[in-house]
């Protein structure tokens, strides 16, 4: 499935500022794709879907399901929405990076962090830049050690406005004694341990907060081919640069904050949740029949238009 944006006028194709796929806990493949449209001009939009009509059974489907969400958003409307006082929640929210530690040990369990908290722009932007995934953007990283000797269960849930942000997260299996080819970090990557769930939404249709999550992951550091590897919680996000700096050069502003909402719980194996999973509770997915911990396919077709602009009709035709 591709969507592609074209001018109206003269039907050239507009290529995306940033484009990424998600790797998630099942089966779903996500693709997400961020233009930039200007102001007075039509275009028009193309979904495209190369496949075939089998499942992995090799049995005939007889339909094929998919979510997709439009979000069309003003540089103007964005500065409102992303400005640091926003709203008394936003202005007096931490940042991550002062709560998020840059390693749990076994001494530190029963770990938890609840609550919502903002990444700062520039300032904590320029220090989590990883790589670039676009010509004027980069994709974060918050990365935490796990460096624990015993088994352990980890709980990862992290609430944000898809229009702005796009977070997943993974436990992976970290060796530092080796050197990947021709890269200056002495670590590599062994495997991955666990990984986020795909985009799960709101029930109302109107709301532009999603969540990922990873459910109660179980993890044994003592198994074989984890013998004196560590275990890294990898927290990612790869939309959220580009959209603040194009609302910074087109509307001057600064003291922008990225808010979201997160949960880490990493307990021992026999230990009891030390906390409620409040955001599963807040945070369900379009469909009714299906609960947080059932999700793990597209089972609906489930389209959504998110606009914050005054004329809503207007930005909704694109």
């Amino acid at each position: 499935m591709v969507i592609k944006v074209y001018s109206k006028n003269n039907g050239q194709q507009v290529k995306p500022a940033v484009k990424f796929a998600s790797e998630t806990d099942s089966e779903v493949a996500e693709r997400k794709a961020v233009f930039k449209l200007e102001s007075n001009k039509a275009y028009m939009l193309a979904i495209e879907y190369s496949g075939d009509f089998y499942d992995r059974m090799n049995e005939e489907e007889a339909c094929l399901y998919f979510d997709m969400t439009i979000a069309i958003n003003s540089l103007k409307s964005l500065a409102k929405k992303l400005s640091c006082s926003a709203h008394d929640s936003i202005r007096s929210a931490t940042s991550i990076l002062s709560d998020l530690p840059k390693e749990i040990q076994d001494k530190d369990l029963a770990f938890t962090l609840h609550g919502l908290y903002v990444l700062k722009y520039p300032q904590d932007f320029t220090e989590l830049k990883f790589q670039k995934n676009g010509q004027s953007s980069h994709q974060l990283m918050l990365p935490t050690m796990l460096s624990l000797k015993d088994p352990f269960v980890i709980t990862s849930e992290i609430g944000f406005d898809v229009n702005v942000a796009d977070f997943s997260m993974q436990v992976l299996l970290y060796d530092e004694d080796m050197k990947q080819g021709g890269e200056d970090d002495d670590s590599e990557l062994v495997g991955v341990m666990a990984a986020s769930s795909p985009l799960m939404n709101l029930q109302d249709n109107d709301d532009e907060t999603f969540l990922r999550a990873i459910r109660k992951a179980r993890i044994n550091p003592r198994e074989e081919h984890a013998a004196g590897l560590r275990y890294l919680l990898a927290i990612e996000e790869r939309q959220a640069f580009y959209i603040f700096n194009e609302v910074t050069k087109a509307e001057g502003v600064s003291d922008l904050c990225l808010p979201f909402i997160f949960k880490l719980e990493v307990l021992k194996e026999d230990d009891k949740s030390a906390a409620a999973l409040s955001l599963g509770r807040q945070l369900r997915r379009h469909a009714m029949s299906h609960s947080l911990d059932k999700f793990d396919a597209a089972h609906v077709v489930d389209f959504k238009i998110i606009s914050h602009d005054t004329d809503r009709s207007r930005a909704q035709k694109l």
